[in-house]
């Protein structure tokens, strides 16, 4: 996962900051204006079709939007395409998806087709605040795991690159702090920290958009780490000079 480069800031002057509702129920496009302004937005408009939405967005640039998943409303125009109409008025617009009953694979689809989060009722400013963070400010599932056919692969794959790294990182530390008897600076601590919770993102994005369940992601793991682990990788060669040095 990476942090995109156009994400928006939202810590400071929020009543700046336009939002746009998109419900077809009035009552849900309430419930959200009334938590979304508890938490400091001001300048927010409601429509009730994607239709209107796109004309709102010639005029008017929005920051965050919500919208109906496909799934709750009718309309003439499929979700994606609503999503990319919506992002040509503006790159750099946060759109959040609204639905009562989600299933993994249809969050993953609403984010394959661009948007950035998930708001499931009921719409508390404290679930909102952390979801308009995440959305705006949080990482980004890589592009090549959206488009990857074989998911749960991509997803492992993503997984164990990043535990990886953190190992990599952590052994580099650990060769300095024998080599030199010195304990690791705080900047030190803090990249690690950084690449233990990058791993964790990807672990937590393995989980909730898999194919087939939590048990296919562990055989899609097992496989790759055997996969990984053979004759002719890098880590099979290790392995065996490993037990070479157990034999003798």
């Amino acid at each position: 996962m990476t942090t995109p480069s156009s994400a928006i800031d939202i810590s400071t002057r929020r009543h700046r900051h336009r939002v746009l509702i998109c419900c077809s129920k009035s009552s849900t496009a309430s419930q959200l204006r009334h938590a979304i302004s508890s938490i400091g937005f001001g300048d927010i408009v409601s429509c009730g079709s994607y239709e209107t939405a796109i004309d709102k967005a010639q005029d008017t640039q929005f920051d965050i939007v919500f919208f109906d998943s496909k799934s709750q409303t009718e309309t003439y125009i499929p979700e994606g395409d609503f999503v990319r109409q919506m992002k040509l008025a503006n790159t750099k617009m946060v759109m959040i998806a609204v639905s009562t009953t989600p299933s993994p694979e249809n969050i993953f689809t609403v984010i394959k087709n661009g948007a950035r989060g998930y708001a499931i009722p009921p719409f508390t400013p404290q679930a909102l605040e952390e979801i308009i963070t995440q959305a705006a400010q949080g990482p980004r599932i890589d592009r090549a795991i959206l488009e990857r056919p074989d998911r749960n692969r991509a997803l492992v794959e993503h997984i164990l690159n990043h535990l990886n790294n953190l190992v990599a990182y952590v052994r580099s530390i650990n060769d300095t702090v024998f080599s030199s008897s010195e304990k690791p600076d705080g900047e030190k601590v803090l990249e690690m920290n950084r690449y233990s919770i990058t791993l964790s993102e990807s672990v937590r994005a393995a989980l909730m958009f898999c194919e087939g369940g939590q048990d296919a992601l562990l055989e899609e793991m097992v496989d790759e780490c055997c996969r990984r682990a053979s004759v002719n990788t890098k880590l099979g060669k290790a392995r065996r000079e490993l037990q070479k040095k157990r034999a003798t």
